[in-house]
């Protein structure tokens, strides 16, 4: 989750620098999840909730917006489904670390011990 969030973050604060990422970020909704506040996420509405989808998301990314959900719980149909879709998903994924940059992978120097899906 970090690992993702601290990328989107550096997105955000220097666009130019990071552009692919930045479009991203704009253009999938399910990747703002993943920065937002717990009342960002309960403002959501459902028509919001139902646009989410999981196509072209990568594998750390389907891991930090499962993780940004459940850190986050949300109400309602769409939200359960996405979430339903996301485990369904997480689980046919291989290990985290083998997802990880060599040296984010945890216990490395610098690393992103803290991920946790």
């Amino acid at each position: 989750f970090w690992h993702v969030h601290g990328q989107l973050t550096a997105a955000l604060s220097d666009p130019d620098g990071h552009r692919a990422t930045f479009q991203r970020l704009c253009n999938r909704h399910e990747l703002q999840l993943i920065l937002m506040t717990s009342g960002e996420m309960g403002a959501l509405t459902q028509a919001q909730m139902q646009a989410w989808g999981t196509g072209g998301l990568q594998h750390l990314e389907l891991r930090a917006a499962l993780f940004a959900l459940q850190r986050n719980p949300l109400s309602g149909r769409p939200a359960a489904q996405f979430v339903q879709l996301l485990t369904a998903k997480v689980r046919e994924l291989p290990p985290p670390d083998s997802l990880l940059p060599a040296a984010d992978a945890p216990g490395a120097r610098g690393g992103g011990g803290e991920y946790t899906l």
